[in-house]
């Protein structure tokens, strides 16, 4: 999952990734494999999705404390070009209908 955000084609873009939202997961351990994958990218499109899915984790804040620098693309298959999430300095070159549809 965490490769899969660190490399959204690995995955086969964030569209394909939302779905795995559906099952039960370990967030604690998401953030721990996130953290370990030392990329802030990965952070804030971790923390994005479970911000906009509205999961309730603890690791949200954790995530939110770690966000600096930049923006980056939500999804690396996408276009370079999109809204910009100051609140994870992600650009949403996918819409956020289109993510929620996938639940």
């Amino acid at each position: 999952m965490i490769d899969c955000l660190f490399i959204p084609k690995y995955g086969g873009g964030i569209i394909e990734i939302v779905k795995a939202f559906k099952e039960n997961l370990d967030y604690e351990k998401l953030f721990k494999y996130a953290i370990m994958m030392d990329d802030l990218a990965t952070l804030k499109r971790l923390g994005y999705l479970l911000d906009i899915l509205k999961v309730e984790t603890q690791i949200t804040k954790k995530l939110l404390k770690k966000v600096s620098g930049g923006y980056c693309l939500l999804d690396t298959c996408g276009l370079k070009t999109g809204a910009k999430n100051q609140k994870w300095s992600v650009i949403e070159n996918i819409k956020k209908e289109e993510l929620l549809v996938e639940l």
